[in-house]
């Protein structure tokens, strides 16, 4: 994606709010309030296990495709 954004004349890339580890938006991981469930349990461990590392393997990765591709990157949230 970062290649094809670069060859299109992009200049600065940005990553929408939690691209890179998936959030599992509309997920409440069991715990609402006053409640407590076993399958909240295995989808926080789930999304806990996507998490990247920052500074991390990933990063070094996507920092070195910015370079390679002559971009810049940022981060939205919103």
């Amino acid at each position: 994606m970062i290649a094809e954004a670069a060859q299109r004349g992009a200049k600065l890339l940005v990553f929408p709010e939690a691209f890179i580890s998936a959030y599992p938006k509309g997920l409440d991981f069991g715990a609402r309030v006053g409640l407590r469930f076993p399958e909240g349990r295995s989808d926080f461990l789930r999304y806990w296990e996507s998490a990247i590392e920052v500074p991390g393997p990933e990063t070094e990765m996507i920092g070195a495709s910015a370079r390679d591709n002559g971009v810049y990157f940022g981060y939205r949230c919103d």
